[in-house]
């Protein structure tokens, strides 16, 4: 008979360990370092798993997720840029448009994306590939998945087709032929 209460001891389906969280892809108990380690691709994480912040009942852990990264990356990208290549790449985003509107930040930004993402050495190798090579060197787990799905993604343009909840949009890509359409966890869109 399977256990629902903690008021024995739970152990981890993985590891043996005292487990407090009921992981929905394992129909077990698994404890939090290895539902933080192995989540997603290791597991099939289902999207309505609270813990999985790459579902749609994770979306608030996605948001603590994403500004966990951010520092790391700016710091890998400081790191790895001197100043005033960092000042000039900032400048030259700044001067080539105005749509920014209020985010003063927006150049700094996109200067350090292209740093991380579309500069490459003699190599052909971005910043982040190198980062990948050493195993995202200071990335917990989810931040390293987060960084690999930020590798593969590229500019489009999407037409909503309905919204289907507070967070959820039906949309389609504009520059798909075949205009299959896909659901879009974005607050502020939905």
């Amino acid at each position: 008979m399977e256990e629902d209460n903690m008021t024995t001891k739970t152990v981890c389906e993985v590891c043996g360990r005292r487990a407090r969280r009921r992981c929905p892809a394992l129909g077990a108990y698994i404890c939090t370092r290895c539902c933080g380690s192995r989540r997603g691709p290791d597991f099939g994480c289902p999207g309505d798993c609270e813990f999985y912040p790459f579902g749609i009942a994770g979306y608030d852990l996605w948001l603590r997720l994403y500004d966990s990264l951010i520092p790391k990356i700016v710091k890998r990208v400081a790191v790895e840029t001197d100043e005033i290549r960092m000042e000039s790449l900032v400048e030259s985003f700044a001067a080539a448009t105005d749509m920014y509107g209020d985010n003063p930040d927006a150049p700094a930004f996109l200067a350090v994306h292209h740093r991380l993402l579309v500069e490459r050495d003699n190599e052909g190798n971005t910043l982040a590939d190198r980062w990948e090579a050493e195993g995202w060197t200071g990335l917990k787990p989810d931040e390293a998945l987060m960084m690999k799905h930020w590798r593969a993604s590229f500019v489009t343009a999407v037409e909503i087709q309905r919204v289907l909840d507070h967070q959820r949009t039906e949309c389609i890509d504009v520059f798909d032929p075949a205009e299959r359409r896909f659901v879009v966890v974005d607050r502020n869109l939905a």
